[in-house]
């Protein structure tokens, strides 16, 4: 277990320093000396339609956000990120976005996760539990 845990962390250390060396400093505005990046200001109409939410549109808004940022955005991400209000209705302030990237269902129980806030949004306090004969999940 203690074996496996350290190879996620390791491969989550070089996929960070692999995304970071990709993007050059001209391609990356948070970076750029003086370089002030505009965020809009989020409301609740932007992300509910007909008094549901629109997950699309939550995604779109951490897509945009990522690409102000020069954060690179690939096809993998776009296609397989997901978003929740977690049923609060009040995403712009309690939401989350995100891709998984490991999810082991084996006794194990590991899970790693890139987690997306936009700013001024949170996460609401959680934790795992054991299901379907699992134990409760390790986040990475």
């Amino acid at each position: 277990m203690k074996h496996a845990i350290t190879s996620i962390i390791a491969a989550a250390a070089l996929f960070a320093l692999c995304g970071c060396a990709s993007t050059s400093v001209s391609d990356t505005p948070a970076q750029n000396a003086g370089a002030e990046i505009k965020t809009p200001k989020l409301n609740k109409r932007m992300f509910y339609k007909n008094g549901k939410f629109d997950a699309e549109a939550a995604k779109q808004a951490y897509i945009d956000m990522m690409q102000r940022l020069g954060y690179p955005v690939s096809e993998n991400l776009r296609k397989n990120m997901w978003a929740t209000d977690f049923g609060l209705g009040d995403f712009p302030a309690v939401g989350m976005g995100g891709i998984f990237w490991v999810h082991d269902n084996s006794k194990n129980g590991l899970f790693g996760h890139e987690i997306l806030l936009l700013p001024n949004q949170m996460l609401v306090e959680h934790y795992h539990v054991p299901a379907a004969g699992l134990p409760a999940k390790w986040e990475c």
